[in-house]
């Protein structure tokens, strides 16, 4: 389903997609950058791991402005996006939410697209999207 035939339903709630879509990029990149401080991670590899929640073009670009290992975020996009396909909707199961657009936002994919994920569908995983947005 393309994103502009949504367009009605996003305006109608651009303020929790855009807060969580904020929130869920500021609490990703922070928790890394902290846990990767915590365990003793050089700078270059901060600066690699900062950028594991794009797609592999964007975080190229952004881990060569920031000075970071782009090898090493190519390995930890790809380990991201599988573990995220992989395990996704048992994290979700587990965490109680069964709701389809809820799944669907949280996924990444337009949030009024009402499927759940099959293996195979999902083009990939976007910033996550706290799914109380969409509630």
């Amino acid at each position: 389903v393309p994103l502009y035939l949504q367009l009605k339903a996003i305006r109608q709630r651009w303020l929790p997609v855009l807060l969580s879509q904020v929130a869920g990029c500021v609490v990703g990149i922070t928790v890394c950058v902290f846990v990767a401080r915590w365990t003793g991670a050089s700078e270059p590899i901060i600066r690699s791991l900062a950028a594991k929640s794009v797609t592999m073009p964007i975080a190229i670009e952004v881990t060569n402005t920031l000075g970071g290992v782009s090898a090493l975020t190519a390995a930890v996009v790809v380990f991201v996006g599988l573990f995220g396909n992989l395990a996704g909707l048992g994290l979700l199961r587990l965490f109680g939410i069964s709701d389809p657009k809820q799944e669907a936002s949280a996924w990444g994919l337009p949030p009024t697209l009402w499927v759940r994920p099959e293996p195979g569908n999902v083009a990939g995983c976007g910033a996550p999207i706290p799914v109380w947005a969409l509630s």
